[in-house]
């Protein structure tokens, strides 16, 4: 037992030559100060290297493995390397990548991806590391890569990191090439990058609360981030979610927010989801979003940099808010698009929307003290009770326009109809 219990900053180890070992350092550890009630100061600790190169005195060399031996409550610390491997956690731990000397990139990278789960929907899915049936899972300063995954059709399901029926954190991490190769199959609706998402299993508590920090999440298929269906909640707080850009094959997003699940996403840059089949509103069958919520509510969308998709909010439910984010660049739709009741959109900046920079179909929605600048409508609105007011009106054809208007429409859409309105492309995994 011992030999599993380090020390915190330097394990001390020496390189069997007998010249000293490059440092050692757990740079992501703050001891009392990240005020979350799990403090790991005194947890049992356990050393991983694939290669023990870096870290000679390892006791094991892989992930699973060392995730198989430890105790809940465990840290698990990851030494810079590749790790050819799916990782299955059910148990409360910490797994870290650390420092040795000048390294700090810990990559669990599988060399083929196979199906280890399925979603609740009963889909199989490949996870490259799979949370479920736990909580308090820590994921901290790793790559997780799907650029090896070898799967040759739609299904299993590509996920980087998912968590079922689970909770914990993704914390200054990377989650990237969560996508099918060849680019043939770019057209399958896999590739989810991180996924959360509750269900009905016997014996479990249907929660999934997953918590998404400073992380970076790119060259993923269908979705960044995904939280999906009563009973889970998303926090997601200064990542960066970037799209593949324009592409004919599919329709991405980059947050997922449905079916139930709730969700504060603030100060995230999102941008590049761009289905380039949607060339005009009469000439679209299906958007991509930078966010897109349906059938849900409570979701707070704070303080975000948003650019470059086909809407980039777009809001199906009732009782959310959209506060103080930047967006700008929205092709062919609009940079808000609201179909529900009571939501509150203020204290937005939105530039250069194609058609209006807010559209509302619904009643009592609030539309207050934004910025708007560059758009052929400012707010569109359809239906009773909403307030739009103390708004700030540049470049714009016509400030607000209603079904009753007698200004000239600018709409592709003829006015208060959105049936005709392109579709929205969730993930359905």
């Amino acid at each position: 037992m011992l030999a599993l219990i380090f020390g915190m900053a330097t394990f001390g180890l020496q390189q069997t030559t007998g010249a000293k070992a490059a440092p050692i350092t757990d740079d992501n550890h703050h001891g009392d100060n990240d005020h979350d009630n799990n403090d790991d100061d005194h947890a049992v600790r356990i050393l991983v290297d694939n290669d023990r190169v870096q870290c000679p005195n390892a006791q094991y060399t892989s992930i699973q493995a060392a995730v198989d031996a430890a105790p809940p409550g465990a840290v698990i610390s990851v030494c810079p390397g590749t790790y050819a491997e799916e990782v299955r956690i059910n148990k409360r731990l910490t797994i870290r990548g650390i420092r040795v000397g000048n390294e700090s990139l810990a990559v669990i990278m599988p060399p083929i991806a196979v199906a280890n789960t399925s979603s609740f929907g009963g889909s199989p899915i490949a996870a490259i590391v799979l949370v479920e049936k736990t909580s308090g899972v820590t994921l901290d300063n790793l790559a997780v890569d799907g650029a090896s995954n070898l799967i040759a059709g739609c299904a299993p399901n590509i996920v980087g990191i998912y968590y079922r029926n689970a909770s914990g954190k993704v914390v200054n991490s990377v989650v990237r090439n969560i996508r099918l190769f060849p680019d043939a199959l770019l057209g399958c609706q896999s590739g989810l990058a991180i996924y959360a998402q509750a269900g009905n299993e016997p014996g479990v508590t249907r929660r999934a609360r997953l918590e998404v920090l400073n992380s970076s999440v790119h060259d993923y298929q269908k979705n960044g981030v995904t939280a999906d269906a009563a009973g889970t909640e998303l926090t997601a707080v200064g990542n960066a979610v970037t799209g593949l850009g324009p592409t004919p094959a599919i329709a991405q997003n980059g947050f997922q927010v449905s079916r139930g699940a709730k969700g504060l996403l603030e100060s995230n840059l999102i941008v590049n989801h761009i289905y380039s089949l949607c060339l005009t509103a009469a000439n679209c069958g299906a958007v991509s979003t930078n966010i897109l919520t349906f059938q849900t509510s409570f979701v707070s969308i704070l303080k975000n940099n948003l650019a470059k998709s086909q809407v980039n909010v777009y809001l199906e439910g009732s009782r959310n808010e959209v506060i103080g984010n930047t967006i700008f660049d929205t092709d062919v739709f609009d940079g808000v698009f609201i179909l529900g009741d009571s939501n509150r959109v203020s204290s937005n900046s939105i530039f250069n929307s194609d058609e209006a920079a807010v559209w509302i179909s619904g009643n009592n929605n609030r539309v207050n003290d934004n910025t708007f600048n560059e758009a052929p409508i400012g707010v569109f609105h359809d239906g009773t009770g909403n307030n739009v007011n103390g708004n700030r009106y540049y470049n714009i054809a016509e400030r607000t326009q209603s079904p009753s208007s007698t200004a000239t429409s600018f709409s592709m859409r003829s006015s208060g109809d959105v049936s005709g309105r392109a579709t929205i492309s969730p993930a359905q995994p």
